[in-house]
């Protein structure tokens, strides 16, 4: 053990006092506030751009399925299968709605008439007699429109995949309520073939 002498002669060094934090000063917080607000201002209209364009290609991709749909059961059944704009296809009887809106954003019904000849004007869905094939209900948006170019109220296709009115292609246009915005376009040649492009809303 070290003697009282040896002892006296240690030096010890005095304890740091641990260092305490201030805080924000006033100019501090006023600055990061600031960026705060005008990273805000920049982000969210940019956020809701993206939304809107999010729903237009949701709802263009509606109308593709719909018709993809639609050709694949004429090939594969052989038969003329239609599909028309309806204001009713998540029921359990559904109708077109031809006539009374030229609007496709509601919804669709897909279906076959084997047992009848196809004949302009003779292409409403007829319950019992026609085969209903498949509803697609497009939870209506009312900022949304779809429109059909030459405001048809059916499309149909033949046993062989090619549009039954094969006189020219039919294009669908996908807008919301934003005027001079980028929409989207669904494309059907006469051969059948569905595609997308975007195109200018007016």
């Amino acid at each position: 053990m070290p003697s009282l002498k040896q002892m006296s002669n240690i030096k010890y060094k005095p304890m740091k006092r641990l260092s305490t934090s201030n805080g924000f000063t006033m100019l501090e917080l006023m600055i990061t506030i600031a960026v705060i607000a005008i990273l805000t201002g920049v982000a969210i209209p940019s956020f809701n751009i993206t939304l809107k364009n999010n729903r237009l290609v949701n709802k263009s991709n509606d109308i593709v399925t719909a018709m993809n749909f639609a050709r694949q059961t004429a090939i594969g059944r052989g038969v003329v299968t239609f599909v028309c704009h309806s204001n009713n296809a998540d029921t359990s009887t559904p109708t077109c709605d031809g006539g009374s809106s030229s609007d496709w954003n509601t919804g669709v019904i897909i279906y076959s008439a084997p047992a009848r000849t196809i004949v302009t004007g003779e292409r409403d869905y007829v319950d019992g007699s026609d085969v209903l094939v498949q509803q697609f209900d497009f939870n209506d948006d009312d900022e949304i429109t779809i429109t059909q170019a030459d405001n048809n109220d059916y499309v149909s296709f033949r046993s062989n995949g090619l549009l039954f009115d094969d006189s020219d292609e039919l294009i669908f246009t996908v807008c919301d309520n934003r005027t001079g915005e980028t929409g989207r376009m669904v494309r059907v040649s006469i051969a059948g073939k569905i595609s997308t492009q975007e195109t200018t809303c007016t």
